[in-house]
């Protein structure tokens, strides 16, 4: 018997899919559509039945799972020993990651200058703590923290802008 279609399951049920072809030098290529929403930091089983014309279904294909990655999210901010020329700034993240802080002098009043200093962390870990250094004695300074995960799937997040003072 011919073959009529193809049908995506998720983890055991079918669902609403679109499917394509491509043909390739050595043979057509089929891939499926998830039209239906994932959620960040699950898993999910996959596989793909075959139907005839006679409406028989085929049995189940290789299974291939689906982890997505969590959302990245910083957590936990201090900022910790402050002195005349520079402060420690540490946070957490729920996903390891780089992290890097944009800072600035701010200007007068409430007027923010360029956030023109970068100080970054590397390495791709919870935990992050980074010091900013050769700051000037008594000024406020706003920053921003930035962070992409560890596994590079254009996962980022950059927080509000935030200030400290120097010590005079």
């Amino acid at each position: 018997m011919a073959v009529k279609g193809y049908f995506l399951y998720r983890d055991g049920l079918k669902m609403n899919t679109t499917v394509k072809s491509y043909r390739s030098k050595t043979g057509q290529l089929w891939y499926f559509i998830d039209e239906q929403t994932v959620q960040a930091g699950n898993n999910y089983v996959y596989y793909v039945k075959a139907e005839d014309t006679s409406g028989n279904l085929s049995t189940n294909s290789n299974q291939v799972t689906l982890a997505v990655p969590q959302n990245l999210q910083i957590a936990n901010l201090q900022i910790i020993n402050v002195t005349s020329t520079s402060a420690i700034i540490s946070w957490s993240s729920n996903v390891k990651s780089t992290g890097s802080i944009d800072a600035g002098k701010r200007l007068i009043f409430n007027i923010h200058g360029p956030l023109n200093q970068t100080y970054t962390d590397v390495n791709k870990i919870y935990d992050h703590k980074i010091t900013l250094t050769n700051l000037n004695a008594n000024t406020t300074y706003d920053f921003q923290i930035n962070g992409s995960n560890a596994e590079k799937t254009e996962n980022s997040v950059t927080s509000v802008l935030l200030n400290f003072r120097t010590a005079p």
